[in-house]
């Protein structure tokens, strides 16, 4: 373990036997086993490498525990994992907290084909007072109103066709919440990232301002950060209408050269019965401004790295997302989606299956159909194929 690591652990270590804390921790977690299969065309550059089909086997084991004491909290959750592919010739090669300002991952495998690893993927300690709450450490923070696509949510969204969701990667920073007495809040993020070279560096970091406020008229969200060394602007809206919601998420974002780029999620969604099984239904549109309307075209610098980074998913311009959620049995669920990429009209199509096997036994499945023409994002040379997807989650 590093020094970095040895150092947090031991000052969680020290919290816990401090003569104020309960030592009344509460731990939890969870084992899980996922399964991908991929079938991948001929016509697309991973075929080469790796055939026409790839498999992938994963397994994964998250200890967590918590503890909380008058106003103030502590949190750490360790996650050890296991990737193996079947094709020795496809690097697996992941290093998650590269950028971070700790390093709380250490590598146990890297072979061409296995990839095994053990981090703190949480390490908080909190203070929680009538209006203000403060949070330091490896935490979390979504943002936004998307559902499968995202405007505002810059810290570690996940990829639109996930199937497990229950934790997004942490990261390390400050994080505060001022309460009004009007029931509006201030929300800060400070964020220290690395530069490529390992120091810690302005130009990688991120400085987020948000105000949430309660309307007659509706829920508005207006954002302010400097995210990557780029000025980030963006507001968000939420309201009933009838039984429905619709929300909708707008952001600008100032690059280097004074370009501007906007980015926009808008979605409604409702519920409703049918045959006595509850149905929940959605229609979300995303506009990525940083991509161009073709995919045949090289992607720019700016796309690129967000693609890498993990903050969008896809690489032409316009999106229309159609899903479906419905009730078979009070234990199962069956999720029928697609999204349809406006520009070149190819698509992919998840479904997905869920079923609550036991109290504490949660079996997910997908199939995820890709289509198009050969020039298209889903049907092209970078298309992802038909794929499989099984997992399996046992909570404790």
């Amino acid at each position: 373990m590093r020094f970095q690591q040895s150092l947090c652990v031991l000052c969680l270590l020290l919290l816990s036997l401090s003569p104020v804390v309960t030592l009344a921790w509460t731990h939890y977690g969870y084992f899980k086993y996922a399964f991908n299969y991929t079938d991948i065309p001929a016509n697309t550059i991973a075929y080469p490498l790796s055939g026409n089909q790839q498999t992938l086997n994963s397994l994964s084991l998250r200890l967590a525990t918590e503890d909380n004491w008058d106003q103030y909290s502590a949190a750490m959750h360790y996650e050890i994992s296991a990737l193996h592919s079947n094709n020795p010739d496809l690097p697996v090669n992941i290093d998650r907290d590269r950028q971070r300002w700790f390093d709380l991952t250490s590598t146990l495998k890297n072979d061409s084909n296995e990839y095994q690893d053990h981090r703190l993927d949480r390490l908080t300690i909190a203070y929680s007072g009538e209006r203000l709450v403060l949070r330091l450490g490896r935490q979390a923070v979504s943002w936004g109103n998307g559902f499968l696509f995202h405007a505002l949510d810059i810290f570690n969204p996940f990829d639109p066709v996930a199937l497990d969701t229950d934790y997004k990667t942490g990261d390390d920073m400050f994080y505060a919440q001022w309460l009004t007495r009007k029931g509006n809040d201030w929300q800060m993020i400070l964020l220290p990232r690395r530069n490529p070279a390992g120091d810690l560096d302005q130009r990688y970091s991120s400085q987020v301002v948000k105000y949430h406020a309660l309307t007659s008229q509706g829920d508005v969200d207006l954002l302010y950060a400097q995210h990557y060394d780029q000025t980030f602007i963006a507001m968000g809206y939420a309201k009933a209408i009838s039984d429905a919601v619709w929300r909708f998420d707008f952001a600008v974002t100032e690059l280097t050269d004074q370009q501007h780029v906007n980015t926009l999620v808008s979605n409604v969604d409702y519920s409703w019965v049918w045959f006595e099984h509850n149905i929940y239904g959605f229609a979300e549109y995303f506009y990525n401004g940083f991509a161009e309307n073709n995919a045949t075209l090289p992607m720019n610098s700016e796309l690129t790295s967000r693609l890498l980074r993990g903050e969008l998913f896809t690489r032409t311009r316009d999106y229309l997302a159609l899903g479906l959620t419905i009730e078979l049995h009070p234990l199962v669920n069956l999720s029928p989606t697609v999204i349809l990429n406006l520009n070149d009209h190819s698509r992919l199509l998840p479904v997905s299956l869920n079923i609550n096997w036991q109290e504490n036994l949660l079996l997910k499945t997908s199939v995820i159909l890709s289509a198009g023409h050969s020039l298209s994002e889903y049907g092209g040379s970078l298309s992802p194929g038909n794929q499989f997807n099984c997992l399996l989650s046992y909570y404790f």
